[in-house]
């Protein structure tokens, strides 16, 4: 049975009189509605924000608690950019609540945010990534579209929850890139902010297309120095595509000759060959862990028809000993 809210706000206003804030905790998490004693409660941070997570209320209340603190879109980017009372540590532990994903006031935010990190606001880029995930996470089917004016750099938050979208986004973003020095920039930076390991073949082969367009940038740009200086930004280039590729799945290309494409470096074919010798090493250890596992199971097999030839052996005996014969 639910307390009525006078009778709740009592019991958690006792307990918090006393010390007792976990069953405080206790007795709004069962019995808190939407009502402003306890949107107070949460916004003086007598009760802490992270009690909403799988709350029946837990939109209504979280929404009314940011109109608690300020109105406007800049006063919830600053909320969470700082943690207010744990509020980006919240978003965090609800992924995937579409009701908290949900929120008006966080939709808003997020376009502000967008705007924001345009103009290098700190308190935008850190909102905007966790708005970003939040919404994700909520929004699985979420269309790559969506993401046309999202900063790159935020395209990080989608790494461990849609990789292979992610990846589809960042590449759509650099191939957009009409200076072919800007899309070798891109790609310099971000790169190492995807799961490569995820990709699909399509994506392996589009990636690879993107790193012959860095690799003929980087020539270029060595054509235009001479002597030391020009070897030493060779090899830089060189090593920078070769960590790239080194990310790919490289064993999923369709077409393995790209990698013999002058604008890659050398290494590109012993990097898929050392792939391919890999996977086979991979494939002769778990066959060989099947074949001893097959045998091991094979050899218990014996025993137990031994086992059950020598009980076969013992009835027949006894048989013969009932029968006199």
């Amino acid at each position: 049975m639910t307390p009525s809210t006078d009778v709740c706000c009592s019991l958690i206003d006792i307990c918090l009189a006393r010390g007792q804030s976990q069953d405080a905790r206790r007795f709004f998490f069962r019995g808190a509605s939407g009502a402003e004693v306890y949107v107070k409660l949460l916004a003086e941070n007598r009760i802490p924000l992270s009690i909403l997570r799988g709350h029946q209320h837990r939109a209504e209340l979280l929404g009314k608690v940011l109109s608690a603190w300020g109105s406007g879109e800049e006063v919830v980017i600053s909320a969470i950019a700082q943690d207010r009372q744990g509020l980006r540590r919240l978003l965090r532990a609800c992924e995937g609540d579409a009701e908290i994903g949900g929120l008006v006031e966080f939709s808003s935010a997020f376009l502000v945010a967008k705007q924001g990190a345009a103009a290098q606001e700190e308190n935008a880029e850190v909102a905007g990534r966790a708005l970003l995930r939040n919404f994700v996470a909520a929004n699985r089917s979420t269309p790559a579209s969506f993401f046309d004016d999202v900063p790159i750099s935020w395209l990080a938050e989608l790494r461990d929850l849609l990789p292979s979208l992610a990846i589809d986004v960042f590449m759509a973003k650099v191939r957009a890139e009409v200076a072919d020095s800007h899309a070798k920039v891109l790609a310099e930076r971000f790169w190492g902010d995807f799961l490569w390991r995820e990709a699909s073949p399509a994506q392996v082969e589009a990636a690879v297309g993107v790193l012959r367009r860095w690799g003929q940038v980087g020539a270029l740009e060595v054509a235009d120095l001479s002597g030391r200086a020009a070897e030493r930004l060779r090899m830089e280039n060189a090593e920078g595509l070769t960590a790239a590729l080194a990310n790919l799945p490289l064993i999923r290309l369709p077409n393995p000759d790209a990698l013999l494409a002058p604008e890659l470096p050398p290494q590109a074919a012993t990097l898929l060959a050392n792939a391919r010798l890999t996977a086979v090493e991979g494939a002769t250890a778990a066959l060989r862990e099947e074949l001893a596992q097959a045998r091991q199971e094979a050899r218990a097999a014996h025993r137990q028809a031994d086992d059950l030839a020598d009980q076969v052996r013992s009835l027949e005996r006894k048989l013969n000993s009932i029968t006199g014969r």
